[in-house]
């Protein structure tokens, strides 16, 4: 009998890894879109205080803290916060700091506010590595969306929608480039996971050519997809000079090679974080940071690490 349950055990766990192994994609379509990322994050975030004054501050409330409650009643926005405050009585407020959760008594001043700037979201512009046409996947950035605290909220509410690349400030030793995004409100996706290599979700994203299949990049000449001109996506060559395949999401360097890019940006420059890397017709992974010291080079994560992020 025991016999029996355990070959049993063994034919379900093989089913498992079988619908697994399945699952997981073998091409997928490189994009170099830029976008607009909007979230709406758990709780609010403290971002600056009241020149006059700040009861919030005094309490010890910090810039970066994550307001999660107040008197035990969740909030999520600043409107949230104002309708839980009693002039003139105290409030114990909920603080998510550096991952870690206190409390904090707060006396109300007479006028209702506690002298604290808070936003409850997070938007900016970036680039989509990859999309899925068979599921509607797409993965964006390389890594994470943060707060002013450096940590990644957790999503309440996200969606990219449609951007146009309407100019560039150009990377300098020293001092990072941006692209200016011109977003349109309408939903392209859901963003339904945020963590530390990218961004994910579904949708319906416009096609953008053939899907590729996935490769593992090595040293050598290479070519990346990115968006730094309105809607118009090219690709510019780039050289790759080093591989850490043991990093979570710095995985190789790679340096812009690209006579036309360096000439546009300066390199890379904030705003190109995602950008596809091609090599011998796969796709092997994303952009991912500038080196501020040297704005032609700069990390990439491997493909493979953003999809196991994916879920």
């Amino acid at each position: 009998m025991k016999t029996g349950k355990r070959a049993l055990l063994a034919i379900l766990l093989a089913l498992c890894l079988t619908m697994a192994a399945a699952a997981a994609p073998d091409a997928l379509t490189p994009v170099g879109r830029c976008v607009g990322i909007t979230l709406r994050t758990e709780g609010v975030t403290v971002i600056g205080f009241a020149e006059d004054g700040s009861a919030a501050r005094d309490a010890g409330i910090r810039q970066g803290d994550r307001i999660l409650a107040i008197d035990g009643t969740p909030v999520d926005s600043p409107e949230g916060i104002r309708a839980l405050l009693r002039p003139g009585e105290r409030v114990v407020l909920r603080v998510q700091r550096g991952g870690r959760e206190s409390s904090y008594a707060v006396l109300v001043p007479q006028q209702a506010e506690l002298g604290m700037l808070v936003r409850d979201g997070i938007s900016g512009i970036g680039t989509v590595t990859f999309y899925d046409p068979q599921t509607g996947l797409y993965g964006a950035l390389g890594h994470g969306v943060s707060d002013s605290g450096g940590m990644l909220p957790q999503v309440a509410e996200g969606r990219i929608v449609p951007a146009a690349v309407a100019g560039v400030t150009p990377g300098q030793p020293g001092q990072p480039g941006t692209l200016r995004g011109a977003y349109e409100d309408r939903t392209l996706g859901d963003i339904e996971r945020n963590t530390d290599r990218g961004i994910f979700g579904h949708g319906a994203l416009p096609e953008t050519g053939e899907p590729l299949p996935l490769g593992t990049p090595h040293l050598g000449e290479a070519s990346i997809r990115a968006n730094v001109s309105g809607e118009e996506v090219a690709e510019y060559q780039v050289r790759i000079l080093d591989l850490d395949p043991g990093a979570n999401t710095r995985n190789f360097l790679v340096q812009v090679t690209d006579a036309r890019l360096l000439e546009t940006t300066g390199g890379i420059v904030q705003g190109m974080s995602g950008s596809p890397v091609l090599q011998d017709g796969k796709l092997v992974g994303a952009v991912t940071h500038v080196l501020v010291n040297d704005p032609t080079m700069g990390y990439g994560i491997f493909i493979e690490n953003m999809l196991d992020a994916a879920g």
